[in-house]
């Protein structure tokens, strides 16, 4: 594989699957899902005990392994003691020195062979409880209660998988550590007892000193890390609320307003970041200079008792506080990830206790398609939404759900569902379900595979399906026919086409009850009634059928009505006994709707054989995730070393660092030179040689105190270069976070809506979460441990090759062996880790789509498909992790192998050098030489390490370079007061959403005279959103003019343009935050004008039933508000604009009768000096309108006045008319 990889660029092909059986995430899953649910049973549930109870197997064979390294790690010290004491005796035999260095060779060997080994099965470990968490966090989502995520954010959720495994995955990798690391401060504190007898008390001392000041500064860290959590999910949510409605946030050009409360929880999380990192550099960096600091506090305390300092004292301590390195490294590292775990596994414990849907609150007893409630109390929460219901619903029958908004009407096809807390009665649905929602949620897949899903494919019974569901036309639009990849949230579809494919599947699933709530609103008026009559009186005759509609021109074929008021029932009966009976209900019919007593003919023939056939290709419409190939780009370190604030601070940093590791090193020098002064003592008097540096005779007391004062001024000195550089750095990689992550989110805020058409929304947030967390929280440890080590391995060479010339010998062939190494690893190593980075979006792009849809999947009982589907992409993603773990391992294992043969050669070196070398520098050579056995594996592992973290920095600096939407201000346009009239010009508009695609304008030109108010109408997919579009420039014109009050607006500045014209879109969007956000998020008006559109619309009762008014709190998209009021707020956004141009896109489809009056009303008050252009579905709302523009396949077909053309039995319009039950009421 490695070999592969280093000779040419890895393909998908080339990653093997997964070895072990045992690394499945199925079986994982359920291994910890068996200790979780005992854990449950338990007063106080751990889900720490349950993780470590799934690996207790491997954590034993781990945790065995590491007894023998911790064993084996003590001989390089003690060999080395007894090397030194061989080369200062000249009678010792020479088989002896052999002996030792024989020795250390086979012990540092079966130290790095079962340390190693040891490290694979920890980390290996981790990996296979992240892929279980994975799984059972999915799980948890398929099962949790409707309440219970209606409490939290769908980005909290995604977070769970995207952040809180991964610091899981991490204490396994050091778990070991929270023993064996105490256990060699222990072994290596009694070894020098035994060498220094009361003097090892410097290392107590050390402990005393600093351990008060390592608890501070991990307790700092934990709560940053407890507040950065938090911060990540609520920016992560709002990112996530920002993504799910980008065309509404252009539409207003609120851009700026979405980026500034961004950057607000950025800003907070960026100073919780600053003293985290602060805190973190300061107990890694004392753990660094730490040795150091204690070798001179034992040798301080030695000079109190004895008269000098000898070598093999001096050096075998040295090695022995060295050995510290490796614990007290390990051991911080392991809290800090101990700190992120706890809190993760904190958030995931409170997760997997919240409450899950009652199996039991419906009841099945056959298949008879009979649904019956009987004296039921629905809840979301603790209110009763839904009061003393008692509903029957029979087979062959077709029953309407009616009432005005906020009734109730889908509360109650949830509850069927099971969906809403049952407080009492009973529940009784006798039958499979199939489910249409208000608002159709769609796969990111191809159309034919939304209407299948998951069923098996059956030709004649896909086609009539297609057929009654109006979609033969829509496929020969599409590229692909049927298998055309769908959108996100069907964003290369019309809401009527949404609508019909969700209805399809449906059809298709031939269940035995249909739930169907409002799906008609969406629809054209003659689309829509052939839809009714095909299914819902065609194909559906002998089904049970609920239909929750506004469309009251349906009634009159319904079998049974119900009309719901205030959460209870108002009205039932069949259509003729309601209309007799003089109630709410017989007073809306007689207003709106009027039989047609005319004979309609079924004018739409349509031929199976005109299906388009599919071609997956022709129908892709999601942008594969780009890899780059190869190391990363020098240009991509460029950009971070810009990031962290230019050349000039990124040089003073390295310098500080440099000049710390130079003192660290004079500082052994120091000690090599005093110790092999002590060879020069005659009658207690140093007699220097004449070359010295001190060629001063002084008493040996008073030297040996003043060796010591100036190893620990050298000692000074590095702590002061150590301080400056902690400092220093923190700071900067602090500001390339932001930097990076400002400048990625600028980028995506102005990118084409093009770019989020074709990108799948997993994706995008993979850079905000996985990656930003990468770039704040693992890089920057990783860039400083790479420089200190890095710096570390130079000086132990330095001083190795300086001490013993012949060093060199052997180190040259080194050098190019391990160049050999580090280039077949980081060939494969960095293609590996991009495969991981891809493969984690596509499981939070499936994640984010499950938790949208999860009411639909769960009527469907499709769990078991996404449980599937869930499953392929963690084994996707899990064969380049298990690989990237197993190669660290290969490295390690040949590298520490030639620090062995250094170690090696360093002691035969000594031994055969007797006599011509003293024994402190034999010492100095060995001691350092055992050094670079940790620093060289440490170092280059790193070193990919950073290649990986700076994969993260490659794909956000990717997202700073996406292409830009116009400038959103053209300095000088347009003129003050514009648009004064509202006169709008189309002269051979072409639009087409991207290259390569159809257009969907064909040169359309017309003219819409200053107040007149326009109703575009026409088939599904006509053209009449895209006209919208074209005029908020959200998709540019190809060619042509559009102009407005003599403005071509191509001239305009976007945010000039856009903030000038009012726009109530399709489906109600609405952000997390507050009624006063929600309508104003720039605080541009007072609240008498915020109140002044708020009567307009009719919120005024509603919002002053909250407590805190327009302070009160919205959650994430609005879910604790009706569609109704949603749409009403839109209306008073627009209303607050006071524009000259008013755009409605099919704004009152999902809303009643009585609240399109209310809409209807305000606009024809507030916008009667204003033109105002609305994309309607009924008919009856535009009747009243100057024009009526019908269009047809992206061309005007007609435009004139409604009347006129109602008068003409043969115009389009008139048919649509009378398709909708709706005579001339002019």
């Amino acid at each position: 594989m490695f070999v592969k990889g280093y000779h040419k660029p890895l393909t998908q092909g080339d990653i093997p699957d997964l070895w072990y059986e045992r690394d499945d995430p199925v079986l994982a899953c359920e291994n910890l899902e068996k200790y979780w649910n005992e854990e449950t049973a338990k007063p106080k549930p751990s889900l720490l005990k349950a993780l470590l109870r799934a690996s207790k197997k491997p954590l034993i064979q781990s945790g065995l392994l590491c007894l023998i390294e911790t064993a084996f790690t003590f001989c390089g010290p003690l060999l080395l003691e007894q090397i030194i004491l061989f080369v200062a005796n000249p009678e010792a035999p020479l088989w002896q020195g052999l002996v030792f260095c024989i020795s250390l060779f086979i012990g540092l060997t079966i130290q790095l062979l079962a340390g190693n080994t040891h490290y694979y099965i920890a980390t290996c470990i981790g990996i296979r409880m992240e892929s279980a968490l994975l799984r059972l966090i999915f799980k948890k989502a398929l099962a949790i209660s409707t309440s219970s995520v209606r409490k939290t954010s769908v980005g909290e959720i995604v977070n769970y998988q995207s952040v809180d495994c991964y610091p899981i995955n991490n204490i396994f990798k050091f778990i070991h550590a929270t023993w064996s690391a105490p256990l060699q401060v222990i072994v290596i504190f009694s070894l020098l007892g035994r060498l220094n007898g009361v003097s090892s008390l410097g290392v107590v001392a050390f402990f005393v000193v600093f351990f008060p000041m390592l608890l501070y500064a991990f307790n700092i860290a934990f709560e940053m890390e407890k507040k950065l959590m938090q911060l990540r999910d609520e920016r992560n949510g709002v990112m996530n609320e920002i993504l799910q409605g980008i065309l509404v946030i252009k539409f207003f050009a609120w851009e700026d307003s979405f980026l500034k409360k961004i950057s607000a929880i950025r800003a907070k999380e960026i100073n919780c970041l600053k003293r985290g990192i602060m805190s973190m550099m300061f107990t890694n960096v004392l753990w660094t200079v730490g040795p150091t600091i204690m070798a001179g506090c034992v040798f301080l305390i030695y000079l109190a008792s004895h008269e000098y300092l000898s070598s093999d004292v001096a050096f075998s301590s040295i090695a022995l506080i060295n050995n510290l390195n490796v614990p007290l490294t390990i051991f911080p590292v392991f809290i800090g990830n101990f700190l992120q775990a706890t809190i993760s596994i904190g958030r995931l414990s409170k997760f997997f206790l919240e409450g899950e849907l009652d199996q039991e609150a419906v009841q099945s007893h056959s298949h008879n398609g009979l649904v019956r409630i009987k004296d039921a109390t629905f809840a979301w929460d603790d209110t009763p939404i839904l009061s003393n219901i008692t509903l029957s619903f029979k087979r062959n029958h077709l029953t309407a759900i009616v009432g005005e908004v906020g009734s109730g009407k889908s509360s109650l096809v949830h509850a069927i569902l099971g969906e809403m807390h049952k407080v009492s009665g009973s529940v009784e649905v006798n039958g499979s379900v199939a489910y249409v929602s208000q608002q159709p949620w769609l796969l990111n897949a191809t159309l034919r595979d939304n209407v299948l899903f998951g069923k098996p494919f059956e030709e004649e019974r896909y086609n009539n399906t297609i057929e009654v569901s109006e979609l033969l036309a829509d496929l020969k639009m599409l590229p692909g026919g049927d298998l055309t990849e769908i959108g996100e949230k069907g964003i290369n579809l019309s809401g009527g086409q949404k609508q019909r494919v969700a209805i399809a599947r449906a059809i298709y699933a031939n269940a035995d009850i249909y739930l169907f709530d409002d799906p008609l609103s969406a629809l054209d008026a003659h689309v829509g009634k052939s839809v009714f009559q095909n299914c819902f009186l065609g194909v559906l005759r002998d089904k049970t059928c609920i239909l929750v509609t506004h469309q009251l021109q349906y009634l009159k074929d319904c079998d049974q009505i119900i009309s719901l008021s205030k959460g209870m029932i108002g009205e039932i009966g069949t259509y003729e006994e309601l209309v007799s009976s003089g109630g709410v209900l017989s007073a809306l019919i007689a207003k709106y709707v009027k039989e047609s007593k005319e004979e309609e003919e079924e004018t739409q023939q349509n031929d199976k054989k005109d299906k388009k056939a599919g071609n997956e290709e022709e129908g892709s419409l999601m942008t594969k995730e780009l890899k780059e190939e190869g190391g990363v780009s020098w240009r991509i370190y460029w950009s971070y070393v810009q990031y962290v604030g230019g050349l000039l601070v990124a040089s003073a940093i390295l310098l500080a660092i440099f000049g710390e590791t130079a003192l660290v090193m004079t500082a052994n020098y120091w000690l090599s030179f005093w110790t092999e002064m002590t060879q020069h003592v005659v009658n207690d008097t140093f007699i220097f040689p004449p070359n010295s540096l001190f060629p001063v005779e002084t008493h040996n007391g008073l030297r040996s105190w003043y060796f010591l004062m100036v190893y620990f001024l050298i000692l000074l000195g590095s702590c002061a270069f150590t301080t400056s550089y902690v400092v220093g750095f923190s700071l900067a990689v602090v500001k390339a976070s932001r930097s990076i992550h400002e400048s990625t989110l600028a980028s995506v805020f102005r990118a084409p809506m093009y770019f989020f058409d074709t990108t799948p929304l997993g994706r995008i947030l993979n850079r905000f979460v996985s990656d930003q967390f990468s770039i704040d929280m693992t890089l920057p440890f990783t860039i400083i441990q790479v420089v200190l080590g890095g710096t570390a391995i130079l000086s132990i060479l330095t001083i190795v090759a300086s001490v013993t010339p012949l060093f060199l010998l052997i180190l040259i062939p080194l050098v190019f062996f391990y160049r050999y190494l580090q280039l077949v690893y980081l060939g494969t190593s960095r293609e590996l880790q991009r495969f991981k980075s891809m493969s984690r979006s596509p499981i939070y792009s499936l994640f984010t789509e499950t938790i949208m849809g999860i009411t639909t999947i769960r009527a469907y009982h499709r769990q078991p498909i996404f449980n599937t589907r869930q499953i392929d992409l963690i084994q996707h993603y899990l064969r380049p992790t298990y690989l990237i773990e197993a190669g660290i391992r290969w490295l390690a294992v040949r590298l520490e192998f030639i620090s062995t043969v250094v170690v090696t050669f360093s002691g035969l070196l000594g031994v055969l050098s007797r006599g011509l070398l003293d024994e402190g520098r034999v010492g100095l050579s060995i001691s350092y030489a055992l050094m670079l056995s940790v620093n060289l594996s440490w170092f280059l592992r790193l070193v990919a390490d950073l290649e990986n973290a700076l994969v993260s920095v490659e794909r956000c600096v990717e997202y700073t370079r996406l292409p830009s939407e116009a400038p959103k201000v053209i300095e000088g346009t347009p003129p003050k007061n514009w648009p004064s009239a509202g006169e709008v010009i189309f002269e051979d508009v072409v639009l087409r959403y991207r290259p390569g695609l159809p257009t969907v304008l064909n040169k359309v030109s017309f003219r819409i005279k200053p107040t007149q108010k326009i109703g575009v109408v026409g088939r599904t997919g006509a053209g009449k959103s895209s006209l919208m579009l074209s005029i908020f420039r959200i998709v540019e014109a190809e060619s042509g003019r559009i102009i407005i009050d003599g403005e071509d607006i191509s001239n305009l500045g976007l945010d000039s343009l856009r903030k000038k014209i009012a726009m109530i879109p399709q489906s109600p969007t609405i952000y997390s935050g507050t009624i006063r956000s929600n309508l104003d998020p720039f605080t541009e008006y007072t609240d008498e004008e915020l109140w002044e559109a708020i009567e307009a619309t009719h919120l005024s009762e509603q919002i002053n039933n909250f407590p805190e008014k327009l302070e009160a709190s919205v959650s994430e998209g609005g879910t604790n508000l009706s569609v109704g009021t949603k749409q009403l707020m839109c209306l008073a956004r627009a209303l607050l604009k006071k524009s000259k141009i008013l755009i409605m896109d099919e704004a009152t489809a999902n809303v009643d009768y009585e609240t399109d009056v209310i809409i209807q009303t305000a606009i024809k008050k507030s916008f009667a000096n204003a033109t105002v252009i609305t994309v309607a579905h009924r008919i009856n709302t535009i009747l009243h309108y100057d024009k009526v523009m019908v269009m047809e396949k992206g061309k005007i077909v007609e435009f004139k006045n409604p009347q006129k053309l109602l008068e003409n039995p043969d115009s389009i319009f008139s048919s649509l008319a009378k398709e909708s039950g709706i005579k001339n009421l002019l």
